[in-house]
This record gives structure tokens, sequence and C-alpha cells, in this order.
């Protein structure tokens, strides 16, 4: 709401973000329907935003649930493993472990990215003679087969690349933890291969 009747500043104001921009002076019930529009128009996208939120749930979780089915070898190991997320996420938060990290956006991108860690699973898959199942470089495969379904899920880039990123590096910490030697030098490789997204 201004007296400044410039073109040039109504059009930085809407590149700021702006709805609307009303000049003075103005008709009350003009004002009033506009700011009732903005209003709608406000709760409409929040609530479009929460359908894309649940719709990428649900089937980044049918993704999940077919690579369980896939792989009867796995005892939910997918489904386990986003449980698990959520718990240590939910104590982390109780405890105020990395605060400042955990914001929920980024708790948001954690657990979707959980059940999809195992995604190559789908085009890695052979069985051995000794009736082993083997899913050799699925953690590879994986990060590139998400990125499609994440763009078509409306992800955006930095996003899909943080998934991806997880996804290519989700074995690396277990083997970490069998190293003989769990060094400094150790731990920081593991940092150096995940970039900014320990």
């Amino acid at each position: 709401l201004t007296s400044d009747h410039s073109s040039d500043t109504e059009s930085k104001c809407l590149k700021a973000g702006a709805m609307d921009f009303v000049i003075k002076p103005f008709v009350d019930i003009v004002l009033s329907s506009r700011i009732r529009h903005a209003l709608e128009l406000s709760e409409a996208r929040k609530d479009l935003e929460h359908r894309i939120v649940q719709m990428q749930s649900g089937i980044i979780t049918s993704v999940a649930n077919l690579i369980e089915s896939r792989d009867g070898t796995t005892g939910e190991h997918v489904k386990r493993t986003r449980g698990f997320v959520d718990f240590l996420l939910r104590k982390m938060c109780e405890k105020n472990i990395y605060a400042e990290q955990l914001t929920p956006k980024f708790i948001s991108l954690l657990r979707e990215a959980a059940p999809l860690h195992d995604i190559g699973k789908f085009s890695t898959w052979t069985i051995e003679e000794s009736g082993r199942h083997r899913f050799i470089k699925h953690d590879d495969v994986g990060a590139k087969m998400c990125v499609p379904l994440l763009k078509e899920l409306m992800f955006s880039k930095k996003q899909i690349d943080y998934i991806s990123n997880m996804i290519k590096n989700h074995i690396y910490p277990s083997n970490v933890l069998k190293s003989p030697e769990l060094s400094e030098k150790v731990m920081m490789r593991y940092v150096r291969k995940m970039e900014d997204n320990v």
C-alpha cells in the first residue's frame, strides 16, 4: 500500500514477492476484496504444497515397498531404515542435538532419502551359484536412478543432489565401522565424500 505511482516501484515489489500492489488513494471495498483474495491464494498455495509433500511421500513409500517385494532377503530392511531414521531424528530433536542443522526441511529430506537408499537393487540384483543374493554397486546405480524420479515428484535440484549423494554414500558408514582402526583420517575421508551433506 503506497502513494508511489511509479511502474518501476510496482515491478520491483512484485519481483521481490509482493502478492499485490495497491496505490493510494484506495476504495475501501476494493482494498478489502484484494486482501481477501490474497489470503485465499496464500491458503490455497499452502494446501497445494501440503498435498505435493503427501504425494511425494506416498510415491516414495510405494517405491520402497516395491523394492522389498522384489528382494525377499531384506527382512523389510527398507521400512525398518525409515523407522530407525524417524526414531533417531526424534531423539536428536528431543535432546537438542544439531538443533541448527535439523530444520523441518532438512528432517523431511532425511526421511525421504531413507526409503530410497536401496532403489538401485532393482537393476543390480544377481544370484550366485551358492544362492547368495548380490546387489553390486547398487549405491552408485541408485544415486542415478533416483534423479528422474525426484524430478517427476517436483523436488528442487538442491534436494535431488542431496538425496542422490546420500544414496550414493549410504554404505560407507557401515564400512567405516568395520574398519580395524576408526581413525580421524577415515572419518575425514567420509566427510569429503559427503561434501556439504554431513
